[in-house]
């Protein structure tokens, strides 16, 4: 693995303003980006990784009038193990108890598995040694080459493969909603 920079940020904004300044990366479990680091997967190595497990408040697993509030902090398993996620909720609590290994559950949290990098074995293979569109380059090998675990509905953005999340599906059918440090400035306001 390469050197890189660590930054603790103690608040949403600081963690923003550090990944603005570019090459940088958010860690918080770490479950998916520490493997792909080390494997030089990435065309571009971050010189950052802006670390959000230092923001207080942000692993908040809640009812409030009717709605289900998670942090994008909130660790899988305590998702899956919810009493208030398992009574209303069920679809997303075994989405999040059937994700990855039970050490993988407690430590991954729901932001990272929805934006975990795709599975594809082109886009993550050792050295980046298959310049993929998803990586800057000019084709998807997935296409010609092996895909069985890939889209049948064909590429996004001429690339095969699909996100890996556990979560999201669930997520999707209960018609949630996710708010980002940008739509908040943006003074939208929504939840799930």
């Amino acid at each position: 693995m390469r050197k890189f920079t660590h930054i603790n940020a103690k608040t949403v904004d600081e963690a923003v303003s550090a990944l603005a300044r570019g090459n940088a990366m958010v860690i918080a479990g770490g479950t998916d980006l520490l493997g792909t680091l080390k494997d030089e997967v990435l065309p571009d190595y971050p010189e950052t990784l802006v670390n959000l497990k230092t923001i207080p408040d942000m692993d908040y697993i809640k009812e409030e009038g009717g709605m289900l509030k998670i942090g994008a902090l909130a660790i899988l398993e305590d998702i899956a193990m919810s009493s208030i996620v398992q009574g209303k909720w069920t679809a997303l609590a075994e989405a999040a108890g059937r994700t990855a290994s039970p050490h993988i559950r407690e430590m991954g949290t729901i932001g990272g598995n929805i934006c975990q990098m795709n599975r594809c074995w082109y886009f993550r293979n050792p050295n980046n040694g298959f310049d993929c569109v998803r990586k800057g380059g000019g084709m998807c090998y997935a296409t010609a080459g092996e895909n069985r675990y890939h889209s049948i509905y064909g590429g996004i953005m001429a690339c095969m493969a699909v996100n890996p999340s556990d979560t999201a599906p669930a997520l999707v059918a209960l018609d949630a909603k996710i708010v980002t440090s940008k739509k908040r400035l943006m003074s939208t306001t929504s939840g799930m």
